[in-house]
């Protein structure tokens, strides 16, 4: 599971002997990716708004995950 800061959290990608939570249970995972609302290219930020023509991946905005 990804954090809601992917540029600075410490999530499921970080192994706990690296001071992150390590993978989540299968038990705790409560629903389901269904959309892909808003998606930026690696290195961008999304306060960018300036960069966002060129960051922003406009066909993943609005997918449907399957």
């Amino acid at each position: 599971m990804m954090g809601d800061n992917r540029d600075n959290s410490n999530d499921s990608r970080v192994p706990p002997a690296r001071g992150g939570v390590g993978y989540v249970p299968f038990e705790n995972i409560v629903g389901r990716a269904e959309i892909i609302f808003f998606s930026i290219g690696d290195g961008a930020h999304a306060w960018q708004l300036w960069r966002w023509p060129w960051s922003l991946r406009w066909r993943r905005l609005f997918m449907i995950v399957r």
